[in-house]
């Protein structure tokens, strides 16, 4: 939001958080070492729907000292909100559902980033394709507190596939940025040289680019399909409404908000090479698209901040910060 809270005469002053983990700050800058007259606050990096085996990392997610510790933790969804009440320490009594902030954008009607669409039309000189986004996570090792990639079952099958329908589709092979690290630690590639080497056979390809990291707003609203393993992209995508194929694994587990969220996309083991192509060709391509309204339905219900709240998730966290800090309505 424009406005700035600085502007405003009080006397107590705020800390905003942005990652719960927050033994990563050391000396003054530790949770523990700040004034008593601090008010803490919290908008998650990220929209939470992992879990894994030992079935903790909501708790991770809810539970940690700055959870309990804050005066707001700033809910992306309502269901967040009912989780902070199962998870954390101190329930749901500090968590408010005003929605994510990095998804206002996608509210707007004129989007301030690059067209990576449209240079990449140009390159394969076909318009008219569909655009496919391919976004692999990084937990490939069986060490990882969590398990969704599906890399090293795929990494080759979806360059050929790409490469088979080059007359009909376009892509953006966006990976996470950890990915290459740990696609070499677990010996997909033998060192950075073959990571790089498999960037490149995307890039030569006539219909494809890679998209390494940056703002990825423009590429979601300008797509028509996603194959991903990724986690907060699978709510994340649901703010344009376009068809999603989760590929699953072993050991991949979701939290209360995850194990509905992914009924409402298409899934496919990451093995299933027969699977994920049927997906592209009949979903994609011939535009069968049979979840769109259980999706959109879901959208509504969960994460459609601006329609019940009638404006941006900045603009509902600025007025709770205004309210409590400016108009003394703090309870702390």
């Amino acid at each position: 939001d424009h406005r700035d809270l600085h502007s405003f005469p009080t006397r107590r002053s705020s800390d905003l958080w942005l990652t719960p983990w927050t033994d990563l700050f050391r000396g003054e800058f530790h949770l523990l070492s700040y004034s008593l007259d601090v008010v803490h606050t919290y908008i998650p990096y990220g929209i939470m729907i992992e879990e894994n085996e030992k079935k903790n990392f909501a708790y991770a997610d809810y539970d940690q000292s700055l959870h309990n510790m804050t005066w707001r933790n700033f809910e992306e969804s309502k269901m967040a909100v009912k989780m902070a009440e199962r998870y954390a320490f101190v329930g749901s009594s500090n968590a408010i559902y005003t929605g994510y902030p990095k998804m206002d954008a996608f509210y707007k009607k004129d989007i301030e980033e690059e067209d990576v669409w449209e240079a990449l039309e140009k390159k394969a000189g076909n318009p008219g394709a569909k655009r496919v986004i391919y976004a692999p996570h990084h937990t490939i090792g069986e060490g990882e507190p969590i398990h969704f990639s599906t890399f090293a079952s795929n990494y080759m099958f979806m360059l050929e596939l790409a490469k088979k329908y080059q007359n009909e589709t376009i892509w953006i092979f966006k990976p996470h940025p950890q990915l290459k690290y740990k696609a070499v630690q677990e010996g997909i590639f033998a060192d950075m040289d073959g990571w790089r080497s498999y960037e490149q056979r995307w890039k030569e390809l006539k219909n494809a680019e890679v998209m390494q990291e940056g703002l990825y707003h423009k590429l979601f609203v300008g797509s028509d399909a996603m194959v991903l393993d990724s986690i907060s992209f699978m709510a994340e995508y649901l703010y344009v409404n376009k068809p999603l194929l989760v590929l699953s694994r072993d050991r991949q587990h979701f939290n209360d908000f995850g194990r509905q969220l992914v009924k409402v996309h298409y899934q496919a083991k990451g093995t299933d090479h027969e699977g994920i192509e049927k997906f592209l060709t009949d979903v994609v391509l011939k535009e069968n698209d049979e979840k769109r309204e259980e999706r959109e339905r879901f959208f509504e219900n969960n994460l459609n901040y601006w329609k019940e709240t009638g404006q941006s998730a900045a603009a509902n966290i600025f007025e709770q910060l205004k309210d409590g800090l400016i108009g003394r309505k703090i309870d702390v």
